[in-house]
């Protein structure tokens, strides 16, 4: 999760997060595991997901929310889906039991609470998110700023519902999991688009709409 830059190569201890790529999927396809699929595979784990709770994903449609719903359907949870009606197709795919628009409807004011809630995009309050949780429940902010963790910490502190956020740690049992859940067809990474690695001003530029669906990747050739 380092900064770094754009190559064709790189070089990796023996002892880093690695895995060998299944044989199900392409390399565009294994090469987006390592953030969406480790991201959401480590804060469900963190909030101790567990089979019938009802978890609701903010940001479905994206690279961690394409992953945390197959995990979360992996682990038996009941998944409501949050994102536009032109990808509501698309996490429905994936194993959504049920979508909600969010131009058209406010899921903090349907009534509905949930043992869960993920947000994966920091485009909701914090005060909007933790509404519609049980007083039990597990918030996750997997993108959000320093305010917005420091809110959560609080509500930690002072409630019996609990927040999650923070920068996610890595390890190699983990991807190699991820590969396993691949070969199975338990979990299958959604790619929106690739392009080439000369065209990484057009790839930032893409992503940074807040429209793709899924990851991208980049190619070598």
């Amino acid at each position: 999760m380092g900064f770094g830059a754009y190559a064709e190569y790189k070089c990796l201890s023996e002892e880093s997060v690695l895995a060998i790529k299944p044989n199900n999927v392409s390399h565009a396809e294994a090469a987006s595991i390592a953030f969406g699929g480790n991201a959401a595979l480590y804060f469900l784990r963190k909030a101790a997901i567990k089979s019938e709770q009802k978890v609701l994903i903010y940001g479905a449609s994206g690279a961690v929310g394409t992953a945390a719903v197959q995990l979360a359907r992996y682990y038996g949870a009941e998944v409501t889906g949050v994102c536009s009606a032109s990808n509501a197709a698309l996490v429905k795919s994936i194993g959504v039991d049920k979508v909600i628009d969010y131009t058209k409807e406010d899921f903090t004011k349907n009534g509905e609470t949930y043992d869960v809630i993920f947000v994966t995009v920091d485009k909701l309050s914090f005060f909007q998110s933790i509404k519609s949780l049980k007083k039990k429940g597990i918030l996750i902010l997997s993108a959000t700023e320093i305010s917005q963790t420091l809110k959560g910490v609080w509500r930690s502190l002072t409630s019996c519902q609990k927040v999650s956020s923070g920068i996610i740690t890595e390890k190699a049992d983990d991807i190699v999991f991820l590969t396993e859940l691949i070969e199975k067809r338990n979990y299958k990474p959604v790619v929106d688009r690739t392009f080439p690695l000369d065209q990484m001003v057009e790839a930032h530029r893409y992503v940074e709409q807040g429209h793709k669906r899924g990851n991208v990747a980049i190619t070598v050739v």
